[in-house]
């Protein structure tokens, strides 16, 4: 039998947001086949007496998608899901326990061929295992864990994972007492990377016992099925729309194809003005040419691709005759008109018309009364006049005068002076003495501020920190001009290159900076930046409630009922140079490690491979020292203690994660811990915590939900869920 319903479902990603879950549940899928064995011991004559071993097999999906698809075309996890097998008895006749080794499971079947003890018939290439490094489960054999192995790759075939319970790398027996149908559990992943060929489009799959028998000598029974719709590939046959599939489509119980969605394309544009653009749902988009015509005889109608219909007039009329007015009428075109007769009412002029040249005024001989010191004209109502000149050079740095035999004379006035050391005194031509503000004072050091005394010229004053942010003692930073704390790499508890998101409800307890001309910070709802600290940015955007302290940005977005606390002033970038350095960090030679659920390890100083500190398990570095390592990763609830009497530095090639609920601490008055990290993720988990100067330049950084950070993150660019802690490190004592 084979059900399905809604359950637990999975965590979503954000996109320049803060982060969201969207739930998807998967109810157990439970098929149980009971096989019966019997065997005749030692009845009386007739009597026939059936012995039994039924095992139970329970499907459940823990997570993955409503509607799950290949990627592509599905993005970021619509292609994976978790599969929980829970193992357990029904009854067993003439017996009271089984005893189970082996459990198999089918990837993907034909419709019709799972729910039995045997093989299903592949349905093809459609689910990829997880592979053994997936597998989750609370069995236990004498109290202590079982690790399941398969050997089985992360690959489509074969078809059966054949999971063996093992403990430290011998198979074991799960002894299951009689009707214990929910005994133990095993989990594991799998990844949708084809198309079902089932007609109602759900993936089937299979489980079953195997070389498993009952203490009555009878062979185990044992089987259950399980499915799920996966996402169809989806087609309206309208050429008018984009064809996708939602995996996650709601509710789960709809069948596979109304998760499908046609969403209408951009309207049609070939950018081409002169067309009319349309879409056909047959054939797609059509552009269909327009027809220019103003009607109007005085102009030329074209078309322009970029701005449409254009209508220039035509050249001017002309007749070439100079004595006619040339005009055009927009019903029968040019037209040519004798000009009235040639007149100037001059009497210094004879007037004529040239048909070549037009009206043509003749002057008289020239005026002239022998005097350099006056203009001889021709007045047109009596006659030649002689008027003073000005004599003026139009230079205001001369004085002017006239002499009747040689005319106008401009001597050099004496030189400009306006006793102010902080102007420039010159003459100009146009508007005489000038007296032009000196260059800014610039001793190009950003902790002094330039200033010009007219006195004496220009004085430089040194900044003055006023030692009030919480993280230490402050100094002024030459390259930026900015107070920051002594001690704190780049001065800064959160810094990042290009762009950093915080989510809501995120409590910033030191300053917070994107560092590079264009970059951008966005804070969301309700984050609180405390007293003495800033956040600078070129780009800064308060979402709704935000709460900040000083504000240095030169473009700010305030959200309804964001607030700034204390000042606001344009920021100067880069803020720090170089970004966020780091030593080279070379890995080769170190041995992998692994951290096993509940152990406690110790490594000291040197370099080692990736290293993976399993759920519950324990790792202390120590003593002081330097420590390389290909990749840090943990599983939940893992614990990294860092020891020492000095300040640990600890570098890491490739990827650090800390998983969900871990910690990474120093361990009682240990200083803070430097990491480096060259590789391009980093990822603190949900209500992770961790204390150390994080240096990560290559990294796109991600803080989980209530994760904590103690100390100083440099990174590339980040995004984070909602209700981070960022604060200073303790300070030693007498450190301020």
């Amino acid at each position: 039998m084979n059900t399905e319903a809604e359950g637990r479902g999975l965590r979503g990603k954000t996109g320049g947001k803060g982060m969201k879950q969207g739930r998807r549940i998967w109810l157990p899928a439970v098929v149980t086949i009971v096989a019966v064995f019997s065997l005749v011991v030692g009845l009386p004559s007739g009597a026939l007496a059936l012995n039994s071993c039924n095992g139970v097999v329970q499907f459940s999906y823990l997570s993955g998608k409503n509607y799950p698809q290949p990627v592509p075309p599905g993005t970021d996890s619509d292609d994976l899901l978790t599969v929980q097998l829970t193992l357990g008895t029904g009854t067993i006749q003439g017996g009271t326990v089984l005893n189970l080794h082996q459990v198999n499971f089918d990837l993907d079947c034909l419709t019709g061929t799972n729910g039995g003890t045997t093989s299903c018939t592949d349905d093809g290439a459609v689910i990829q295992y997880g592979g053994d490094g997936t597998i989750t489960t609370d069995c236990l054999v004498n109290g202590n864990p079982v690790q399941w192995v398969s050997g089985h790759g992360t690959t489509t075939s074969p078809n059966e994972v054949q999971l063996v319970p093992e403990q430290s790398g011998s198979p074991v027996t799960l002894s299951i007492p009689a009707g214990t149908t929910s005994f133990c559990n095993i989990s594991f992943g799998i990844q949708v990377v084809g198309r079902t060929s089932n007609a109602d489009g759900f993936i089937q799959q299979n489980a079953f016992y195997a070389v498993s028998m009952c203490n009555n000598g009878t062979n185990a029974s044992g089987a259950g099925s399980g499915s799920f719709p996966e996402c169809p590939v989806c087609n309206d046959n309208n050429a008018c729309t984009t064809d996708t599939c939602n995996s996650d489509h709601t509710p789960a119980s709809d069948a596979p194809n109304l998760a499908c969605v046609f969403t209408a394309i951009p309207p049609c544009n070939d950018n081409n003005a002169c067309t009319t653009d349309t879409c056909n749902p047959a054939t797609g988009c059509t552009s269909t040419p327009i027809s220019c015509n103003d009607n109007n005889a005085c102009t030329t109608d074209t078309c322009n691709p970029a701005t449409g219909c254009t209508s220039t007039p035509i050249p001017p009329c002309n007749d070439n005759n100079a004595c006619t007015t040339d005009t055009c009428n927009p019903a029968t075109g040019c037209t040519s008109t004798p000009i009235p007769p040639c007149n100037d009412n001059n009497a210094c002029t004879t007037d004529t018309c040239n048909p070549a040249t037009g009206c043509t005024s003749t002057p008289i001989p020239p005026c002239n009364d022998n005097n350099a010191c006056t203009t001889d004209t021709c007045n047109p109502a009596t006659g030649c006049t002689s008027t003073p000149i000005s004599c003026n050079d139009n230079n205001a740095c001369t004085a002017d005068t006239c002499n009747p035999a040689t005319g106008c004379t401009s001597t050099p006035i004496p030189p400009c002076n306006d006793n102010n050391a902080c102007t420039t005194d010159t003459c100009n031509p146009a508007t005489g003495c000038t007296f032009t503000a000196i260059p800014p004072c610039n001793d190009n050091n950003a902790c002094t501020t330039d200033t010009c005394n007219p006195a004496t010229g220009c004085v430089s004053t040194p900044v003055v920190c006023d030692n009030n942010n919480p993280c230490g003692a402050e100094a002024c930073n030459p390259e930026t001009g900015m107070c920051q704390v002594v001690g704190l790499p780049s001065g800064f508890t959160f810094l990042v290159r290009t762009h950093g998101q915080l989510g809501n409800g995120a409590q910033i307890l030191g300053n917070v900076g994107a560092n590079d001309s264009g970059g951008r910070i966005r804070l969301g709802k309700r984050v609180f930046v405390s007293d003495g600290n800033s956040v600078s940015a070129d780009f800064l955007d308060l979402v709704s409630d935000s709460s900040v302290f000083d504000v240095l940005t030169n473009h700010l977005n305030l959200g309804p009922g964001a607030i700034v606390r204390g000042t606001t002033g344009p920021v100067t970038l880069p803020l720090t140079n170089p970004f966020c350095p780091i030593p080279p960090i070379d890995c080769t030679g170190g041995v992998p490690q692994t951290i096993q659920p509940f152990d406690n390890v110790t490594l000291a100083p040197g370099t080692y491979g990736d290293v993976l500190v399993r759920s519950a398990a324990s790792l202390t570095l120590a003593p002081a020292g330097t420590f390389t390592f290909c990749s840090l990763t943990t599983s939940r609830n893992a614990t990294i203690s860092v020891a020492g009497g000095t300040a640990s530095i600890i570098n890491i090639a490739n990827k650090f994660r800390l998983a969900d609920s871990s910690t990474f601490l120093p361990i009682g008055t240990t200083p803070t811990p430097a990491v480096n990290i060259a590789g391009d993720m980093f990822r603190i988990s949900r209500q992770a915590k961790i204390q150390a100067f994080i240096s990560a330049p290559n990294a796109m950084a991600s803080f989980g939900h209530g994760s904590t950070i103690i100390g100083s993150v440099c990174v590339l660019s980040s995004r984070s869920d909602k209700l981070v802690t960022m604060t200073c490190p303790p300070m030693a004592t007498g450190s301020r």
